[in-house]
């Protein structure tokens, strides 16, 4: 169901990550810089294959995907309303562009902060605060997560946890790309494998492991 990969690298930077990004991924910035000049109707958005595939999966867990979407697609719509991704770091950043490029839900944690190993399963009676929030979260038991042996990392697939974000200290972290049925291992890969591309160019640092666990069907 998940793809982790891991990435030891040094993501602070001076820089402007937004400048950064553009001078380090020119094909795809400019890509990304001509979306938002021209906006597109997004209304046949619904029907691309990856984004029904996961939009299906939120209504099978009681989700409405029109209210609450997954964040590859969210991303997307974003930039086919006109605006640019947000600006938070050059990793995330970088890992944003990958998610939005392939429409696949994608996370970065500071492994630092984690306690392995992962656990997909449903929400029991714990609370959790998403980046951007002010207060915890309650979990309902139909929110699927993805935990470590302590914590709630991420509520499936669209937000995650302001304790273990990537941070500009960060030195080593996890990127994950959330899976749904219809959805390949190969594409989780490719997906991933992007966003660590993109990362590596940004940030330097190495490339440690890609490896798969879970699966959808």
């Amino acid at each position: 169901m998940s793809l982790p990969a891991f990435q030891n690298s040094p993501y602070a930077s001076e820089q402007s990550p937004e400048s950064t990004i553009r001078k380090r991924m020119t094909g795809c910035a400019s890509s990304r810089k001509h979306c938002t000049k021209k906006p597109r109707p997004n209304t046949a958005l619904k029907d691309n294959p990856t984004v029904r595939a996961y939009r299906d999966f939120y209504w099978k867990l009681d989700i409405d995907p029109t209210k609450t979407r997954p964040s590859g697609e969210a991303l997307l719509r974003r930039v086919l309303n006109g605006n640019e991704l947000p600006n938070i770091s050059t990793a995330v950043d970088a890992y944003n562009l990958a998610s939005m490029q392939t429409v696949i839900p994608i996370s970065g944690f500071d492994i630092y902060r984690l306690n392995p190993p992962f656990h997909i399963r449903f929400a029991e009676n714990e609370a959790v605060t998403g980046i951007g929030m002010d207060k915890p979260m309650q979990l309902t038991e139909k929110m699927l997560i993805l935990t470590d042996e302590e914590q709630v990392l991420c509520v499936y697939p669209y937000r995650d946890s302001d304790q273990t974000k990537i941070t500009l200290l960060t030195q080593k972290a996890v990127i994950i790309g959330y899976g749904a049925p219809r959805i390949g291992q190969e594409r989780l890969m490719a997906a991933v494998e992007r966003a660590l591309e993109y990362i590596e160019r940004v940030s330097g640092g190495e490339i440690e492991t890609i490896k798969a666990f879970g699966r959808c069907t």
